[in-house]
């Protein structure tokens, strides 16, 4: 879990295949449900996260992440024109 500043640098900075540490606390948060069935599930507060990418290759990867995301550009059709043949 991230919260305040640390969320903000982690949205703005951090993208599908950047490389972190991430130093912090694991809790087990096991409960039995209604049914009396067994629950497993951990929550993990994040303390300090160390951005281990170089400025370039965050930006790089920003990028390449941008241009994938954009539509591509539809080709243009002739409407209403009929090939003409000689």
């Amino acid at each position: 879990m991230f919260a305040g500043k640390q969320a903000e640098n982690a949205a703005e900075y951090l993208g599908k295949g950047s490389r972190v540490n991430v130093v912090g606390r694991l809790e087990n948060n096991n409960y039995e449900d209604k049914d009396g069935e067994k629950v497993y599930g951990f929550t993990f507060t994040c303390e300090e996260i160390d951005y281990l990418d170089s400025k370039a290759e965050s930006e790089a990867r920003r990028q390449r992440e941008q241009a994938a995301a954009a539509p591509e550009p539809s080709p243009n059709k002739a409407k209403g024109r009929k090939a003409m043949s000689a």
